[in-house]
């Protein structure tokens, strides 16, 4: 019990909830915890985003295969764990070619919008995709294409980068499966850490 976090992205406290197991949330979070002996934290405070979404947990068919980097295979991208400030963290799944993934959402249900997170770091050839471009379907058969969203992060940005390749759609449309395609102009590394869908 001399673990305590706290979920509102605040730094803990002693007088924070202590950890005393697994728990549920409800709602996405910003979870933070640290180490306490005799009221005193031991070591660095820990923190990582969750996102609740509807994409968690659902099944993923890789049109395009992760590349060296698995990361947590194919539950990677619906385990609503997001990568950490390294792509050794076994949260970023790494691709060398575009990425053209679909999510099964199992059943039809209203989505607003759709989302998926990317790293940059140039030295080690870690690029951000060109666009990321969003479609939906019905049957898993028919696709429509929904938007696109384009990068505008340089390519000389030479410092770790991150950014949110965020579709929110103008208004919520039905659909089962989400298709998300992201091209690799750059021919290096893609990297990113979930499918989040709202």
């Amino acid at each position: 019990q001399n673990i305590h976090y706290t979920l509102d992205s605040s730094s803990p406290t002693v007088k924070s909830t202590s950890y005393i197991g697994a728990f549920k949330l409800d709602k996405s979070a910003i979870i933070q915890a640290a180490y306490f002996f005799d009221s005193i934290q031991i070591g660095p405070m820990l923190s990582f985003r969750t996102d609740i979404h509807k994409a968690i947990g659902k099944k993923v068919l890789y049109n395009s295969k992760w590349d060296g980097y698995a990361a947590q295979k194919e539950q990677t991208m619906t385990n609503g764990i997001m990568g950490g400030l390294t792509y050794h963290d076994e949260q970023w799944q790494g691709f060398t070619r575009k990425i053209d993934l679909i999510v099964d959402l199992e059943t039809t249900q209203p989505v607003h919008t759709i989302a998926m997170n990317f790293m940059q770091l140039i030295g080690p050839g870690v690029y951000m995709p060109g666009e990321m471009e969003v479609l939906v379907s019905s049957d898993g058969i028919n696709y429509q294409s929904v938007g696109k969203v384009l990068n505008n992060i340089s390519d000389k940005e030479s410092t770790l980068t991150f950014k949110r390749f965020e579709l929110k759609l103008p208004q919520a449309i039905s659909t089962r499966y989400i298709q998300i395609k992201a091209t690799n102009p750059k021919r290096g590394y893609l990297f990113t850490d979930e499918i989040i869908v709202y």
